[in-house]
């Protein structure tokens, strides 16, 4: 799969659980608990709410 095509998977699954994640009154759940901004990642990528940080592999950083 083209990485254009992960990168637009990625984005959607991440729009998808923020839309849940927003459904959930966490102070019922847990007194003063909150929502956090949260991530995913694959083995390319890391998914911010606003942000795609690429990973290193151990050849770059080394």
């Amino acid at each position: 799969m083209k990485v254009e095509g992960m990168d637009y998977k990625m984005r959607k699954l991440y729009e998808d659980v923020e839309l849940e994640l927003k459904k959930v009154n966490y102070n019922d759940l847990w007194t003063g608990f909150s929502r956090k901004e949260f991530a995913l990642y694959n083995k390319v990528k890391i998914f911010l709410k606003n942000e795609e940080i690429p990973l290193l592999s151990m050849k770059e950083i080394l």
